[in-house]
């Protein structure tokens, strides 16, 4: 089954308030395996509007992910943050493989444009039949 994420976008409009939610949230995310891929740190906007925070939060599954979501320790600790930050939060399936002939040909064509910065890990896997069914990135 394929993992589900949390994809967040937060702007901190009070550092000292937010940090009480961070600590909050901790007990949701340890009661249903919510794990930090991305946690702040450097980005930059290249197209469209964004936020100074971007999260990304890989759960075992995507039923989990919203089930932390919609769970009474997350509700509590959502609270916490309500007038320190503005934050837009979206669940997400990873992309699934390519199966067709023709979409696998696209995702071929698209792969030599990715650029990734030194201090990017990056990888895509296959599955037994050879088919890219997922997309790997580190932030080191």
């Amino acid at each position: 089954m394929p993992k589900g994420y949390w994809v967040a976008r937060v702007d901190v409009l009070n550092a000292d308030g937010y940090r009480a939610y961070v600590a909050a949230n901790a007990e949701a995310f340890a009661r249903y395996g919510g794990r930090f891929l991305v946690r702040a740190g450097q980005s930059e906007t290249v197209e469209g509007q964004s936020r100074a925070r971007n999260i990304v939060i890989e759960f075992p599954d995507y039923a989990t992910a919203l089930a932390c979501y919609r769970s009474d320790e997350y509700q509590r600790a959502m609270t916490l943050r309500q007038g320190h930050s503005v934050a837009g939060i979206a669940q997400a399936l990873p992309l699934q493989a390519a199966r067709r002939p023709d979409e696998q040909r696209r995702f071929d064509l698209l792969r030599p444009a990715i650029q990734v910065p030194a201090d990017v890990g990056f990888q895509i896997s296959t599955d037994a039949d050879g088919h890219h069914d997922s997309l790997g990135i580190r932030v080191e």
